[in-house]
């Protein structure tokens, strides 16, 4: 693994400030990493997507607000070839699934690569398919001429990050009000 794919929703709607949330959402994750002594080499941000290029699982970014989820993940150049034997590494146990976005749309379509790459594990292992419940779910992500493969999306709060918007004030009397106020 060398790259953490993190993927953020509500932010991706923000307009001409969208940079802002961006920025500040970047700013939370760099904060993080440090505090959990998370070595990391670079933070890039392609559109719609934040890339750490570390080789640290980073599990402490599951508590971000900003974040629906993150994927450790292995890069490659786009060599379907490549992208095939990669992917195969990522197969654990049938059934599978390979479930391929392409956020820069610069090679072939999402169901070629899926069917390409698919065809390719299934005659490797003699593995089926399942498409709604896999055991096994092989993304390919394709981001500025690179694919990134993963086999784990990690679940994170959502919203929007820390620090954009202001104070809450909180009265607690159960413990439904204590999730209201986790998730304000």
């Amino acid at each position: 693994m060398d790259y953490i794919i993190c993927r953020y929703g509500e932010l991706a709607l923000k307009g001409k400030n969208r940079f802002l949330f961006e920025n500040k959402l970047i700013s939370n994750i760099k904060t993080c990493l440090e505090k959990n002594s998370i070595k990391y080499e670079k933070i890039s941000k392609p559109p719609g997507r934040i890339l750490i290029k570390t080789n640290s699982s980073c599990d402490c970014l599951k508590n971000i607000f900003g974040l629906v989820s993150f994927s450790p993940s292995t890069s490659n150049k786009l060599d379907l070839n490549e992208i095939k034997k990669l992917a195969l590494k990522f197969y654990k146990a049938p059934p599978f699934r390979i479930s391929t976005q392409r956020i820069s749309k610069v090679f072939m379509t999402s169901q070629k690569i899926n069917e390409e790459v698919g065809a390719f594990i299934v005659k490797k292992t003699k593995a089926k398919v399942d498409l709604k419940n896999p055991k096994t779910e092989i993304g390919i992500e394709i981001i500025d001429n690179k694919a990134y493969i993963f086999n784990k999306k990690i679940p994170c709060p959502g919203g929007l990050p820390v620090g954009m918007s202001g104070l809450v004030t909180l009265l607690l009397e159960d413990k439904n009000s204590l999730k209201a106020g986790y998730l304000m």
